[in-house]
């Protein structure tokens, strides 16, 4: 069962939390719509997790020389790739079936998901700057089903926040994987050694980061109106002071070659972990009380 789990990277639907990002940016909070998004969350996770399992299968080569990722159910031949095609279909048509009766705008964003990512392994995986926007361009694909879900528009700069957040979090990801001397023989680490340079990375996920600041900050004044004597004010203020504090200790973790996988980083490392939690403690409470 454990390396079924690990097939599915359960832990990686971590990042399907962003479709909840709307419903407490913006909405009135309430039973009905957070019992949809939860059920959104699910089978959207469920697709999510086929298409690890397809990225898995088609970067099998790949992962057998890699010094940690040879250790993943397939490359160490804990489970046989029929097993996993199987349990891909699975995942995938359950998703598909949860998402169509819920809402066809999610189902039909899904399907843009799975295009995405399918592209992505098949085309732009090696393709400069194609390989960190695509993933990017997943992220915001996340942020919609969100909005879509309860029916809320997504202003601009919170739009723009969490594409340089992820743009940020990508590109720090390659930088970490280029910055690693123990990976050598992977197809990806060669790509990144013809491509890139350290300093152009750093130069993207720092620029990045920065950007997602001044996005979030506008949108912070802008659309929300901050007053000082609000409390719903004061916590997107604090929300911004940790989102910050969160920048500072991944892109130290990401100079330190850290950052290759953001979720194991989450998942070991405390002070990344406590700032993440800080902020979306801070940004759901604003919404609680906005």
């Amino acid at each position: 069962m454990k390396n079924y789990v690990e097939l599915l990277r359960i832990e990686q639907w971590l990042k399907n939390f962003i479709i909840f990002i709307p419903l407490f940016a913006y909405g009135e909070i309430n039973t009905e719509d957070i019992v949809e998004l939860i059920l959104v969350f699910v089978f959207f996770s469920f697709v999510v997790s086929s298409t690890y399992v397809l990225n898995d299968i088609l970067d099998l080569e790949s992962d057998l020389n890699h010094p940690t990722k040879n250790k993943r159910p397939l490359a160490s031949e804990k489970i046989p790739i029929k097993n996993a095609q199987f349990i891909l279909i699975i995942f995938f048509v359950i998703g598909k079936i949860g998402l169509f009766y819920l809402d066809s705008t999610v189902l039909l964003y899904s399907f843009v998901y799975v295009f995405g990512t399918t592209s992505y392994s098949f085309l732009f995986k090696y393709k400069k700057y194609f390989d960190i926007l695509i993933i990017s361009f997943l992220f915001i694909i996340r942020l919609l089903i969100g909005s879509n879900a309860v029916a809320i528009d997504l202003s601009i700069p919170l739009f723009l926040f969490v594409f340089f957040t992820s743009l940020g979090i990508v590109s720090a990801k390659k930088y970490s994987i280029l910055n690693n001397r123990e990976i050598i023989n992977t197809r990806i680490k060669k790509f990144l050694n013809e491509n890139y340079e350290l300093s152009e990375l750093e130069f993207i996920f720092k620029s990045s980061f920065l950007m997602a600041s001044v996005t979030y900050t506008i949108w912070l004044i802008l659309i929300k109106t901050l007053y000082l004597n609000d409390l719903s004010s004061i916590y997107l203020i604090c929300s911004l002071i940790s989102y910050v504090f969160f920048i500072f200790i991944f892109t130290n973790n990401t100079i330190n070659k850290n950052s290759e996988e953001i979720i194991h980083l989450l998942i070991n490392n405390k002070r990344v972990l406590f700032s993440l939690i800080l902020f979306g403690a801070f940004f759901l409470l604003s919404g609680l009380f906005g």
